[in-house]
């Protein structure tokens, strides 16, 4: 279609650099770009060909050009999920968050970790004010899912000094906490810990390392009410139905896993991807996981909702949370969001319809 231009006609050489920068751009030329590029086609310094390699060798076109790429992988998503009504109706009423104030929320936080009387674990302090967020939608998810009811036993899976505000939004409820095995000396969250500091009734030493002790930790241990396997799933070496078949054995007939991990396809790695940026961090220096901190694999919500079914259990809710880049957001079917919350029963409990 440049060749058009390309007559007698001198004067039509700055419609060439209007249609250019249109094309390649998308906008309309500045004063002193049409200026330029005009004089060089006029004086035979620059072709249409030239004209064109110039503006996309630009910096402006590799920036909008990265841009375009990551908005097209995201218009091009799959499907939205194909949820339930019961099932999509559950995942907005957790999503809303409105059980449980804010400002209640925020008053027994600070009174855990913007309390002198109150020693924070090693590492507490950070994790405080990271996880503020989630926790603050755990709360309201639980109210929801009945936690608050006589009776009510929970089951956390990794403790932190947020393990104590169970007890204070959900009195009527039991609060047992499993973890990892760790050394006699270590200094995180331990049975003495867990029991004197956190007001947990039980604690149960499990290694999900392990899926050759799940049967007979399944036989051995109680039921509950309510599992809560949050931020774990992305930290383990194990197969992710291993884990969730596990996970549902301990369940109560009534009960419910409640389940959190970061959104693999999140828009901040969409954008890496598209890049040509690896997301998956490097795992860290020799010594730099004695936490367990490290995210070995994370997931896609595809995947989870597969391997919950080859698990034998009921999807109850599901959808995405921006606890970690947008407070207040959520969503059932925006996947752009950082985080993947799902609600699973047992499947001798009837499935939402």
């Amino acid at each position: 279609m440049f060749r058009t231009f390309f007559s007698a006609d001198k004067s039509r050489y700055s419609e060439l650099v209007e249609l250019a920068y249109r094309s390649v751009l998308h906008r309309a030329p500045d004063a002193e770009g049409l200026a330029n590029y005009t004089a060089q086609l006029r004086t035979g310094q620059l072709t249409a060909d030239g004209l064109l390699r110039s503006l996309m060798e630009s910096d402006e076109f590799l920036v909008l050009s990265s841009k375009l790429e990551a908005d097209a992988i995201q218009r091009s998503a799959a499907a939205p999920l194909a949820l339930p009504n019961a099932v999509r109706q559950l995942s907005e009423a957790l999503a809303a968050c409105d059980s449980v104030g804010w400002e209640a929320y925020v008053a027994a936080w600070r009174d855990v970790f913007d309390n002198p009387s109150h020693a924070l674990i090693i590492g507490q302090d950070a994790y405080g004010v990271t996880h503020q967020r989630r926790f603050f939608e755990t709360m309201n998810a639980l109210a929801v899912l009945g936690a608050g009811r006589a009776g009510a036993r929970l089951l956390e899976f990794g403790a932190s000094d947020f393990s104590i505000l169970y007890r204070r939004f959900f009195p009527a409820a039991s609060l047992a906490i499993a973890d990892r095995p760790v050394p006699d000396d270590y200094i995180g969250f331990t049975a003495d810990v867990a029991q004197h500091k956190l007001g947990a009734s039980a604690f149960h030493t499990i290694d999900l390392q392990a899926p050759q002790s799940f049967t007979s930790l399944a036989n051995e241990l109680p039921r509950y009410t309510h599992i809560l396997f949050c931020e774990v799933l992305e930290h383990l070496l194990v197969d992710p139905v291993e884990v969730l078949r596990f996970l549902l054995a301990l369940l109560s007939e009534d009960g419910v896993l409640y389940l959190t991990t970061p959104n693999f396809f999140r828009g901040e790695n969409i954008s890496k991807i598209t890049q040509r940026i690896n997301p998956q961090e490097v795992y860290p220096p020799s010594g730099g996981n004695w936490d367990a901190h490290f995210h070995h694999r994370e997931f896609g919500v595809r995947e989870l909702l597969d391997f919950a079914a080859a698990a034998g259990g009921s999807v109850q809710a599901c959808y995405f949370s921006g606890c970690w880049e947008a407070p207040g957001a959520a969503s059932v079917d925006d996947e752009l969001l950082g985080n993947i919350v799902m609600v699973l029963s047992r499947s001798d409990r009837a499935p939402a319809t």
